[in-house]
């Protein structure tokens, strides 16, 4: 058997798994402040979300209107954690919260313990999706305000990164679908040399330099790149294949 090595914890060490919201189904157990925190969250990244309480505070009660969260006014019954993957506990009774962690472990189940976070399995982060890529951050003792900052700090710091993550991405599924990803050319788009002259809008043309023009040819044929560099005025999502 494996070894529960959750008293060896003396500080909170985090290992990041990005899950895929849309696939994701929650149940979050309570009805007041921390269970609409942790509501709000969840629907804005389109998690699939059931709120289980005896009694709802009526912000909760609004989500409804989402369309994206099932109200269930019931009692905890260990029954509702048969179909969810994640469980949230945002309830004060030490009582309930015992038992709900025994039946997750019981269960195999991913379980955040709001009123003590060193007795759960996970933590929700500060996060944020800017279209291009996502990005999180906690602080490992638990402080939400700072990791708030933080959070501010990091995105002032990726944002002038967003055209060339833009570039990079469809650039290489562009390479997936001609069927030879050419690691070489990805290694040089996002190096500091070719970042200063994408900038500059001689994206293309430096490839042109560097790299086979029968490939790159095939590579930009469906103009994910212009002369000068990418072009946010086109609409690539719509472009016929």
């Amino acid at each position: 058997m494996h070894r529960d090595n959750k008293q060896d914890i003396s500080k909170l060490e985090y290992m990041f798994l990005s899950l895929i919201s849309s696939k994701i189904r929650v149940l979050i157990i309570g009805g007041g402040k921390a269970a609409l925190i942790k509501a709000t969250t969840l629907i804005k990244n389109g998690c699939s979300l059931t709120i289980l309480a005896e009694h709802f505070d009526e912000d909760i009660e609004a989500l409804s209107s989402t369309g994206f969260v099932e109200l269930v006014k019931e009692s905890y019954s260990k029954a509702y954690l048969s179909d969810k993957h994640l469980i949230f506990i945002c309830i004060d009774d030490k009582s309930t919260i015992e038992s709900i962690i025994e039946d997750c472990e019981d269960r195999s189940k991913l379980y955040v313990n709001c009123s003590d976070s060193k007795n759960g399995l996970a933590v929700l982060p500060m996060q944020n999706n800017n279209g291009s890529f996502s990005y999180a951050v906690n602080t490992n003792g638990g402080n939400p305000k700072m990791s708030r900052k933080l959070l501010s700090e990091m995105s002032k710091a990726v944002e002038p990164l967003l055209t060339i993550t833009e570039f990079s991405t469809s650039l290489r599924g562009r390479m997936k679908e001609i069927g030879f990803i050419d690691k070489i050319i990805l290694d040089f788009i996002i190096s500091d040399e070719y970042r200063f002259f994408f900038e500059k809008g001689y994206g293309e043309k430096v490839l042109y330099l560097y790299f086979s023009k029968e490939y790159l040819d095939k590579l930009l044929e469906y103009d994910f790149v212009l002369y000068g560099g990418y072009d946010h005025e086109f609409d690539y999502s719509n472009k016929e294949k």
